[in-house]
This record gives C-alpha cells, structure tokens and sequence, in this order.
C-alpha cells in the first residue's frame, strides 16, 4: 500500500535507528530493559491482590481482572471518537496516566487501609491501568527495526525474575518503593522509545479475512485462562501476605529458570524459536505439571508454582503473537491486543470465580483438590485441542514476516444505466486487468485510477484502506478535517460505496 507521509516524519524502522544513534541505549537494549522493569512491577502487583481476595467470593483480583478487560471498550472508543486516536501524544498521554494511576492503586492496596469498595475499585484501577500499559509496550515492540522480539522479552522476563527475587528480600515500604521507580522508570524507557516514530504510520484498522480461525483460537486461548485462573483463584482463597511473598519467591526463582532457558533457545535454534513456539510448548508443559500434581502431590508447593508462573507467561507469549501479526499486516494492533487481552483476563477472571466459589480452598481435602486438578486440566487439553487444530496457529507458526504472493485482480466495473456505458466500461475493465497482470501495482492504486480519483482523493483513499481516521489523514496531509470529510464523499461516490467497511472490503477483495 502506498505511503502518503511527508518526508519529514521518518518511518517506523528509520526512527528506531536514529534513536539508536542518538541514545546511549540502542533500541534492543531499551525495550529489554524496560520491559523487564514493567514486568517485575505487574507481577509483584498482581501478588498484593491474593492475599486481599483471600475469602472472597467475588475478590479483588476478580476486579482486577475485569479492569484490564475494560481496555478493549476504552480503545473501541477511542477510535470512534475520530479525534487523532493511537497517535504519539495519545500513546504518551494513556502511558503516564496509567503509570500514575498504577502506582497510586498500588500503594492503596499494599497499604491494606482501604475499605471493602475501596479495594475493589483500586484493585479494578490496577488491572486497567497494567493493560493500558502492555498495549503501549506492544506497540513499542511493533515498531521495531530488527523485529527480534522473542529474544529481547524472554531477556526481559529474565531480568525482571531476579529484580523480584531481590525485591520480595526487602521490607514492606521497600517493595513499594522499589516498584514504584521501576515502574516510573519503565514508563520513561517507553516514552523514549516511542519518540523515535510517529504512532500513526501504522494502519489503525486492518480486519482478518477469516473470522472463524480467530474464534476458534479465541476460545482455545479463553478455555486455558479460565483453567490457570481457577489454580490463581484457589490459591487467592487461602492465601495470606507471608504466603504470598513465599509464592512470588517462588515465581521469580521459576522465571530465572524457564526465561533462561527460553533465551539460550533463541541463542543456540534462532530459527526455531518463534511467538507460537513458546505457546506450543507452554500448553503441553502445564498440563504435565497438572498431572504430575496428582501422581506427586508431596511436590504441591512446587507444581503450584510452576501452574501460576504459566499466567505471565501465557500473557507475554500471546502478546507477542499479536505483535508479529501486526507486523505482518495480518491483523491491526489497536484492534487485536485489546481483544485478544479482554480473552485472556475474562478467561482467567472466569476462572478466578470459579476458584473460590466452586472449588475448595482447604489444602486438608486432599481428595476434593486432586479432583479439582484433575478438572482443571481437562479443561487445559480441550482448550489445546481449539488451540492448535486452528488453521491460524498454523499459519502463525513461522510465516508471519513471509510477504503476501500479489494475486490479479478483477476490478468491478461501476454501476451504469447506459448500454453504451456499460459496454466501454467492460473494454476500459479488460484492459485494466491485462494491465495488471503483469503490474505489482497496490490495489489502491489500481482502483484509483479506475474509478478516475484525483490525485488527492487518491492518497485519502490509500489512507482509509489501511484503517487511519479522519483525523490522522488530515494531520498526514497538513489538510483540514473538514477538507478531507468533503474528499471522503467524493471517494464514496465515485465507488458507489457508503461506508468505511465497505472500501476496505473492496480493496480486500482486490486483493486475494
């Protein structure tokens, strides 16, 4: 698809590079490292609200949970509002007021002071604000030059592992204060990283061409949260602020582990190591340790661990998946992390419900547990059944930078009374096409210059088929919105179409 962007804004990969020569920190080394600050805050912070959901039917973690789902209404809305959405001042703006916002839940829910509603409603603020914060992470990470990012986050979840097992050894206030300036800290490493590119060069709206993979991955993905948030859920039902440092002693000392590992794979097998990698290698490993719970249940403490430590995984696999879809104009980014986050966190909400209302908290029915283990992971083997019988997660599995093979297309011809008209427009439709055979022209192009678009309706229309508002094409082509309002009537017209949905349809269908 043609690019319309001034000169002077650089692109996505030229940013990054200029960043890298004029920081200290090259770009790999600042995404890992603030990454890894992030991390070691949303895990340690997640472990303050087990002991706060201890009996609890409906918990603060289960507000938490439906905080970070209510990221994916606050990005419908903000691409609705048409007002400059997913832009750098926008992606800036929602990373510092989720940073504050983060920090102060944080401190309230450490505290322990707050009254009942009060716990739930910073404990529903923290699970909104560490959403907002990954989805600018993630797309910190699409924009990157280099592109390897498996390597960079397995380094970061390394990192982040031994900043919490130096962390959980400090007092009370010097946790909090440590993950504040991680945090705050870590939102700076993200800023930084952000001013190297403009946000809006990339399509803010790019649709699947077959939903039904997607649903099926959807509900593989939501089946295996809802079975990690039950083990979270029980957990959070008998646990207590000393367990709970105990626990994320735990999860640090099992991400030094398996994070290192990870990153002397993609070290030793590049090749081999990609996003739907790790997933396919998680999903199996969990249900292992499941079972092994009930052959060895002496070992409960450590299968515990290892089934918690498989949610932070599982979230930063998946957003890397998301990530190389973007890259590889699959599916947009504002589109498919907030999706595919509200699946995750509704998954394990639902599960974190179950927990502690169906399932039994007493770590003395010895039965009772083995029996919920043992439902727990039968629900993972289905979810790996949709999981991995989806076409997506073949089509995930190491194809995601091969660059689409260009297909003719068949331009239709537009809607004429005349028989006259009609049959001029049949030749001028035949050799358009003869032409584009052997043409690697961009459907935008070919459409453009069939439907006869000016110059200027031509690069607004570009602009709409990759998913930009209204607003980001006028900043793009230093125009008003009004002047582009009046563009986009005239394009409407010319195609006889009457809606967004249906342009990008048309140029899709253009295109396979």
């Amino acid at each position: 698809m043609p690019t319309t962007t001034p000169s002077t804004l650089p692109q996505t990969g030229e940013g990054l590079s200029q960043a890298a020569d004029s920081g200290a920190i090259p770009p790999r080394g600042l995404r890992t490292v603030g990454l890894a600050l992030f991390i070691a805050w949303a895990m340690a912070a997640l472990s303050l609200l087990f002991p706060a959901s201890a009996h609890h039917d409906i918990s603060p973690l289960f507000a938490c949970c439906m905080g970070a789902v209510a990221l994916i209404a606050f990005c419908w809305y903000s691409y609705r509002t048409d007002a400059g959405s997913f832009t750098f001042r926008w992606t800036c703006a929602l990373a510092g007021a989720a940073t504050i916002a983060a920090v102060v839940a944080n401190l309230l829910v450490a505290s322990g002071h707050l009254p009942s509603w009060g716990a739930y409603a910073a404990a529903a603020i923290l699970g909104f604000s560490t959403a907002a914060l990954a989805f600018v992470w993630a797309m910190a990470f699409a924009g990157a030059a280099d592109g390897r990012n498996v390597p960079s986050a397995m380094l970061a979840l390394f990192l982040a592992s031994a900043l919490d097992y130096v962390v959980m050894g400090l007092s009370g206030w010097g946790i909090a204060a440590a993950l504040t300036l991680f945090l705050a800290a870590s939102c700076a490493c993200l800023v930084r990283l952000l001013h190297a590119t403009d946000c809006t060069q990339r399509p803010v709206l790019i649709r699947p061409r077959n939903s039904r993979d997607f649903m099926a991955f959807g509900i593989g993905a939501t089946l295996f949260a809802v079975a990690l948030g039950i083990v979270g859920g029980t957990t959070a039902d008998v646990s207590s602020m000393e367990s709970a440092a105990a626990v994320n002693t735990g999860l640090a000392q099992t991400g030094l582990i398996v994070s290192g590992l990870a990153f002397a794979g993609c070290a030793l097998v590049p090749r081999y190591v990609e996003p739907m990698g790790l997933l396919k290698v998680l999903v199996p490993a969990v249900i292992l340790v499941m079972l092994a719970n009930v052959v060895d249940f002496s070992q409960a403490n450590q299968w515990l661990t290892l089934t918690l430590f498989a949610w932070p995984f599982l979230l930063i696999g998946l957003s890397l998946v998301v990530v190389a879809v973007d890259r590889a104009r699959i599916l947009s980014l504002p589109m498919a992390f907030p999706a595919v986050w509200a699946v995750l966190w509704g998954g394990y909400g639902l599960g974190v419900l179950l927990g502690q209302t169906v399932f039994p908290g007493s770590p003395d029915d010895t039965q009772a547990i083995t029996n919920s283990i043992v439902a727990v992971a039968s629900v993972a083997v289905v979810a790996s059944v949709f999981l991995f019988s989806s076409r997506l997660s073949f089509q995930l599995g190491g194809m995601l930078e091969r660059p689409a093979k260009p297909q003719p297309i068949i331009l239709p011809a537009p809607a004429l009374s005349d028989p006259a008209e009609r049959a001029a427009s049949r030749i001028v439709e035949k050799a358009a096409l003869a032409a584009s055979e052997g043409s690697e022209a961009d459907p935008c192009e070919r459409l453009a210059a069939f439907y006869k678009l000016s110059a200027r309706e031509s690069e607004v229309f570009a602009l709409l088929a990759q998913g930009h508002t209204r607003a980001a094409i006028a900043k793009k082509l230093f125009v008003s919105e009004n002047t582009v309002r009046e563009h986009v009537k005239n394009i409407y017209k010319k195609l006889h179409i009457h809606s967004r949905q249906q342009l990008i349809d048309l140029v899709d269908a253009r295109r396979g």
